[in-house]
């Protein structure tokens, strides 16, 4: 009911937006291709090949290459600070993770 409704990309867009805020500095994913729907998402979101695992797995009757995929956050400092795990963010910024979560709602609802 809710397939196509771009919903996948508002949830996305709010999971990197609370990793950013986390200070995670670099998002991956591993996606099994061919699936179209799944590389447009993450090549609209900026995320870039890393890399291609030949017969990765079997699956429906065929074996499936897996594409490693990587998304810049923010830069890669000499002594970075450490993650903040979410539940710190959450009550040190309630603020930004409100925030973060309502505009998803509204995309969501519109």
């Amino acid at each position: 009911e809710t397939r196509g409704r771009g919903l996948g990309t508002v949830l996305y867009r709010a999971l990197v937006d609370l990793v950013r805020e986390q200070g995670v500095k670099a998002a991956y994913a591993l996606v099994t291709v061919p699936n179209a729907a799944s590389e447009h998402l993450h090549e609209a979101f900026g995320f870039t090949c890393m890399g291609v695992q030949k017969n990765a797995g079997y699956t429906c009757g065929a074996w499936r290459d897996v594409a490693w995929l990587v998304l810049a956050l923010a830069p890669f400092d000499a002594e970075p600070e450490p993650v903040v795990p979410f539940p710190t963010l959450a009550s040190e910024r309630p603020e930004t993770v409100r925030s973060v979560l309502a505009r998803a709602n509204a995309c969501a609802k519109g």
